[in-house]
């Protein structure tokens, strides 16, 4: 079941957009020099998990290093380990890159954006399954996760679609 903003609303629910805005091959290397961490999106090879980068500049050389903690890290010991590794240019072309933003990071949704999902919508009198674009993650007062697909007006929640 799909919803209108107005829907949502009615129920009391706000929403409030998850802002996790994909990087271009460009901006991943500006931001890089400019020391800030960027998430490639499934770069972990074995599981497929999401993958902090940063550029270490205190050694003798300047060096890529990476961190698989990608939620924040709470608690006594708040730091990330952060080990060496050689990160190719071609992975921020390959991969989805994303600015690291802790308050992005910390939210537990399912799918990211320009995820193509599959969806059921109602078409006429019958229910049609459909494949869309996430255009937008917006997080409900609720502790629920609705998406804006690029083909509809409406918002789906998490539960609602398949990741293709």
């Amino acid at each position: 079941m799909s919803f209108t903003l107005e829907e949502l609303t009615t129920e009391g629910v706000v929403l409030e957009q998850v802002n996790a805005q994909l990087l271009s091959f460009d901006d991943a290397l500006t931001k890089l020099q400019e020391d800030e961490w960027l998430v490639i999106k499934g770069y972990e090879s074995s599981r497929h998990k999401d993958v902090l980068i940063r550029v270490f500049r205190e050694g003798k050389y300047p060096v890529t290093q990476v961190s698989y903690q990608v939620q924040p890290v709470l608690g006594e010991f708040d730091s990330r380990f952060w080990q060496i590794y050689d990160v190719p240019l071609n992975a921020l072309a390959l991969f989805p890159v994303y600015l690291y933003d802790e308050t992005v990071a910390s939210y537990d949704n399912l799918f990211s954006m320009d995820n193509v999902v599959s969806y059921n919508y109602v078409k006429d009198v019958s229910i049609v399954t459909g494949a869309s674009l996430i255009e937008a993650i917006y997080a409900g007062s609720n502790g629920e996760y609705y998406y804006k697909l690029v083909d509809e007006i409406e918002y789906y929640h998490e539960a609602e679609l398949t990741l293709v």
